[in-house]
């Protein structure tokens, strides 16, 4: 079940009441201790986790998806990008349009911003585009998608810098096309993952029409060699030797992904201001993240979500 990001105003009540009654029991005892200055009591509250319901569905243009799959084949190390992202026309719908991915330093468990190229790619992006820059995507290689710790610290740090209304898509990959989702929607106060989301893909440009189009119509025939040594290819070309063992490493089948028909109007939001840090300032990492790895200016980050110590 989806869970509440922050108190509510009426927990934030709660909490205050269950405070001004412990004062309460407190004060003859804090009355009759004359003399001494340092009267102290403790007052801890744990909340738990806030359940809401309602799902979010996550919807990857047929262009996002495309580059998606690019970047998670291409690399044999993890890689991240920025998803150009706006809200759909229904309630908890969110449109992924495209990819853009910024400058950065890689290893095969890490990705690392490259600050100072950063600043410059930055201005280089349309305004109304970058103020879309509400999705971001990296690839676990062939690991497992559970977020590290790091991308906790990363997610808190970004969303902090979000308004009210706003909201972030975080999708962790990996080769086997597993996909971990989680959406930050500060407007809703509500936190989605994973079984709390539904994903699909819009084939606006045909792109899978095309595989499956080729799947009809692409038929395998039976082998005329035999395998070994020496042989002929029908009744000319390759005559001799030949090495029967394949190269071609397997890949684990991909997961059907049901396309939707309809491509929904793109919603955008006003453009944010672009944020430069100053070149000769330090800069601090949050492990293998710079503190603002999404270019809003953050510079600092705290708090929990989904859960409030």
């Amino acid at each position: 079940m989806a869970k509440v990001i922050r108190l509510t105003p009426a927990e934030i009540d709660a909490v205050i009441n269950e405070f001004k009654d412990k004062c309460e029991e407190f004060k003859n005892s804090l009355r009759n201790s004359v003399g001494n200055k340092d009267i102290k009591f403790e007052f801890k509250k744990k909340c738990e986790d806030t359940i809401v319901d309602g799902k979010a569905k996550i919807i990857l243009t047929s262009k996002a998806w495309m580059k998606t799959k690019l970047l998670v084949d291409k690399f044999s190390t993890e890689v991240g990008w920025y998803y150009v992202a706006d809200r759909g026309e229904n309630e908890n719908e969110y449109i992924l349009s495209d990819v853009y991915v910024f400058p950065q330093e890689v290893t095969g468990a890490t990705v690392r911003m490259d600050i100072g190229e950063t600043q410059k790619w930055i201005f280089e992006i349309p305004d109304e585009v970058y103020s879309r820059f509400r999705g971001h995507g990296h690839s676990h290689n062939s690991m497992g998608t559970t977020p590290s710790g790091q991308d906790i610290e990363t997610r808190i740090s970004t969303i902090e810098t979000q308004p009210d209304d706003g909201f972030y898509v975080f999708l962790i990959w990996n080769k086997r096309y597993e996909v971990n989702l989680t959406v930050l929607d500060l407007a809703a106060n509500i936190q989605f993952e994973n079984k709390d989301c539904e994903f699909e893909v819009q084939d606006e440009d045909g792109y899978l029409q095309l595989l499956d189009d080729a799947e009809r119509y692409v038929k395998k025939s039976a082998p005329t060699t035999p395998k070994g040594t020496g042989g002929y290819y029908g009744n000319h070309g390759y005559k001799g030797s030949y090495n029967t063992s394949s190269n071609n490493n397997a890949k684990p089948e991909e997961k059907k992904i049901v396309p939707i028909n309809s491509q929904k109007d793109e919603k955008k939001d006003p453009p944010k201001e672009k944020k430069v840090v100053n070149a000769d300032e330090d800069y601090d990492y949050l492990g293998d993240y710079y503190d603002d790895p999404y270019g809003y200016g953050y510079d600092g980050y705290g708090g929990r979500y989904g859960g409030f110590y």
